[in-house]
């Protein structure tokens, strides 16, 4: 192994901590045209409204509503969640 460590041996960079710090940041809100607060579509929101429009159970307007109605209770539940733990938070500095 002449002297190197096992990682640089076989050509793989050394584990080390040369990236950035992570950081976190709540998602923003999306403002829809009535301007409610909504979340941003997820991946599995978008998969779920494509595969129920390509199989009409119901009209198409009912998984839109659906899926309006779902973001933005998801969106006041993130804001309320949010504001809780900074009260919170606040609460503990002083």
């Amino acid at each position: 192994m002449d002297g190197q460590p096992p990682r640089e041996a076989a050509g793989l960079k050394p584990v080390g901590n040369d990236s950035p710090p992570r950081t976190y940041s709540p998602p923003l809100f999306i403002t829809d045209s009535n301007g409610d607060e909504l979340i941003p579509l997820t991946t599995a929101e978008i998969g779920r409204l494509f595969s129920r429009h390509l199989s009409l159970t119901r009209p198409y307007a009912y998984h839109e509503r659906w899926s309006r109605w779902r973001r933005r209770h998801q969106a006041i539940a993130q804001r309320c969640h949010y504001q809780r733990r900074n009260q919170l938070h606040l609460t503990l500095l002083l």
